[in-house]
């Protein structure tokens, strides 16, 4: 083949004559069609597949030919920016572009694996950490101060009201000035219970868990200016230390209630063991007259006393009244088994002056040691709880006082059978009637106080009432 301009032979395939450089053949790269004098380049995205450029300019097995002379027409497709390196003119060798590598696409690097692994993890973690917190902020929300958690009330109750963590109660046992019987009264107190809902109570019960149909209503519990609640109950006829061994609770609906069926929300029993001792101070004592708790016949029996007392102080100057009192006193305090017993003789009744008390004595084995030992036994029960036993001991000072002056008052008016005009003794028997029931302030302090010298047998019954007050706590 030669070329037409200069008729120099040709190598074959050539475009351009190496002699003159006249173009001989269109230019025609692969994939390239001849239809125009332009040719067009398609870019694909495609990872696995060679890029036009890397088309367009892949080595040829062939010899590199001349470059073209320039062309004033000539027109050029732009490729990506640092794709293309524009051919140099003239004889010099043809030289590809350095492209950038390809991927493989046989899959992900291990540490590009590895990198997304831990971020899927760190992600993961995150998510459950948001979880936990929105969970606990949500347990916090629905639990009440210390961490008591809030239910749902069932159908039928209050959706507000019950204990709080921080709730306490307390039953406490006095006496009724319109009573019958001793320990008719019951005060609960009661500080944390949240307001109950409209249409709701609180009522508080006296309970008899070993004979359930002994149920005492106390009534409903009112709220106090300082937000804590209050009720007390009084019986006439009911010495409600013996009605029953738990105080409840409950939020109830409003209205005539008779039995408790609502929400326990404050309870306390009393410990077994230590109630049995307890009660024999104050409910019931087998060998007493009537049966009366210890301390109840304590106390009427020292009541009696101070009454002869003052008779005595009334009757100084008339020395068979004098007798008569005397050995009504005696009488009192050492009780039928005493050595100084006797029955009122015909002069005494004639005075009108026959009281001998109820036969059970204050001193020997009569209410006063046997208080003491039942008061000792209530605190050294398996069960007892710190309040029985610091009451308990409170009790004990007392009657330990009461033992000192009894003894003294029984020597006084056994003295004063024979010598009846003995001023002093009858002042002192006056002065220690009154420190056995009354107790006598020693400090100047306002208070008769469970102290060596100072209680007697009212202070002595109210540390036995004391005994059986009563922790309520939330729940059953």
């Amino acid at each position: 083949m030669h070329c037409p301009n200069c008729n120099a032979q040709l190598e074959e395939g050539s475009a351009f004559c190496g002699n003159c450089g006249k173009q001989v053949a269109p230019l025609l790269a692969r994939g390239a069609t001849v239809g125009g004098d332009r040719t067009e380049i398609v870019q694909s995205h495609e990872y696995n597949n060679a890029t036009a450029a890397e088309t367009l300019y892949s080595p040829s097995s062939k010899p590199p030919t001349p470059a073209p002379p320039h062309q004033q027409n000539a027109t050029y497709q732009q490729s990506a920016p640092g794709t293309y390196q524009q051919p140099t003119p003239g004889n010099a060798p043809f030289t590809p572009p350095v492209m950038p590598p390809v991927p493989s696409g046989r899959g992900l690097n291990p540490r590009t694996v590895a990198f997304i692994a831990i971020i899927l993890l760190l992600l993961v973690l995150s998510v459950s950490a948001g979880v936990l917190a929105l969970n606990r902020n949500t347990t916090q929300t629905n639990t009440g101060k210390g961490g008591a958690a809030a239910t749902t009330a069932p159908t039928g109750q209050a959706t507000t009201g019950g204990a709080t963590a921080d709730v306490a109660g307390l039953g406490s046992f006095s006496d009724s000035e319109n009573s019958t019987t001793s320990n008719s009264t019951v005060r609960i107190t009661a500080n944390g219970l949240k307001p109950p809902a409209a249409g709701h109570q609180y009522l508080a019960w006296m309970v008899d868990t070993q004979n359930e149909s002994s149920i005492i209503s106390l009534g409903p519990l009112v709220q106090q200016p300082d937000k804590s609640y209050l009720v007390t109950a009084s019986t006439r006829h009911t010495n409600l230390i013996g009605a029953g061994n738990k105080l409840e609770v409950t939020l109830e609906p409003a209205g005539k209630v008779t039995v408790p069926t609502g929400t326990v929300v404050l309870s306390g029993s009393f410990p077994p063991e230590a109630l049995v001792h307890i009660r024999h101070l104050l409910f019931h004592f087998d060998t007493t007259p009537q049966n009366v708790g210890l301390l109840v016949g304590l106390r009427e029996q020292t009541q009696l006393l101070q009454t002869q007392a003052q008779l005595l102080k009334n009757n100084a100057h008339n020395q068979q009244a004098v007798m008569c009192l005397s050995q009504s006193i005696i009488d009192i305090v050492e009780g039928q088994n005493g050595t100084h017993y006797q029955q009122p003789t015909g002069a005494c009744q004639g005075l009108n002056m026959t009281e001998k008390g109820d036969g059970f004595g204050l001193l020997g084995k009569g209410y006063i040691s046997t208080a003491s030992l039942h008061a000792s036994l209530a605190a050294t029960t398996p069960d007892t709880t710190a309040t029985i036993k610091t009451h308990a001991g409170h009790v004990r000072i007392c009657m330990d006082n009461l033992t000192k002056w009894t003894t003294t008052i029984d020597n006084d008016a056994n003295s004063l059978l024979t010598n009846p005009g003995d001023m002093g003794k009858i002042q002192e028997i006056i002065t220690l009637s009154d420190h056995a029931l009354n107790g006598v302030d020693l400090d100047n302090d306002e208070h008769v106080d469970p102290v060596p010298g100072e209680g007697g047998a009212i202070t002595g019954y109210i540390h036995g009432q004391l005994m059986a007050m009563l922790q309520l706590r939330p729940g059953a």
